[in-house]
């Protein structure tokens, strides 16, 4: 499965074997961790914990972060950094 992440304000954290998505106090989705590939962030002003990109790492699931209409990007996979502009 594919996670994609847009809205600005949105905060990714972990729970309980999970990727939870918050936006203010409101839990807006739940997606286990066995079923996530990678997590596309498509937005700017979106906060990601430190302890979902370590266990994305761990865990093999790629970070892409993009922004609609800009050529840059980046992507986290496996504890090393792919930059590319």
């Amino acid at each position: 499965m594919n996670l994609i992440v847009e809205g600005k304000g949105i905060f990714i954290s972990k729970h309980q074997g999970r990727i939870r998505l918050v936006q203010g106090s409101q839990v807006v989705e739940e997606i286990p961790l066995i079923h996530l590939k990678q997590i596309l962030v498509i937005d700017t002003g979106v906060g990601i914990s430190s302890d979902v990109v370590k266990l994305c790492s761990e865990e093999g699931i790629a970070l892409h972060f993009l922004e609609i209409g800009r050529p840059g990007r980046s992507a986290l996979r496996s504890g090393r950094q792919v930059c590319s502009a």
